[in-house]
């Protein structure tokens, strides 16, 4: 545990020296790590401190955005109303026609392949707070690309479920 942990803060360490973010030094550590012959004791030891960590990080989104930037009664708000159906538009069809690109010799769904992929969750949480903490982002920015995380993450799982359901009721059917 104490090792993994020292390759987490080098990699971390090593990816801010080079200018880039903490968090892909982080998984680069786990890439590094996902090669040790202990890394299911590692994923054991590690899971509670991933569990409360990845809940305060949420939170910590959570409480830095405004979301009074989302009432659509409000013209001054409309802006980033727009902004986040755009990406929430871009981002659901970015992924679909990507797994609609996907190539395998089995036979593929390509269309669950693209539904599968959609949500953003954790990443685009990731960047949101990143852009949000280095201020290059505004109020109306940061709720259109926290509304456009909300809803590829909560959209994925009813668009499977319908293009799955749709799929089983034809095989039955059969």
């Amino acid at each position: 545990m104490v090792a993994s942990f020292v390759v987490l803060v080098v990699c971390a360490f090593t990816a801010t020296a080079i200018g880039l973010e903490a968090a892909l030094g982080a998984f680069a550590a786990g890439l590094i790590l996902s090669k040790s012959k202990h890394r299911h004791d590692i994923e054991q030891q590690v899971k509670p401190v991933v569990a409360l960590f990845a809940t305060i990080f949420f939170v910590l989104i959570g409480t830095k955005m405004d979301l009074s930037v989302v009432n659509p009664f409000d013209p001054a708000n409309r802006e980033g109303l727009i902004i986040a159906a755009f990406l929430l538009v871009v981002a659901i069809a970015g992924k679909v026609a990507a797994g609609w690109l996907y190539a395998s010799k089995e036979p593929t769904n390509r269309l669950v392949v693209g539904l599968g992929m959609m949500p953003r969750g954790e990443v685009g949480l990731i960047f949101l707070g990143l852009g949000s903490q280095a201020k290059l982002l505004s109020p109306s920015l940061e709720a259109a690309i926290l509304l456009m995380v909300i809803g590829t993450t909560f959209l994925a799982p009813l668009l499977l479920r319908f293009v799955l359901g749709h799929k089983e009721e034809a095989a039955e059917a059969a």
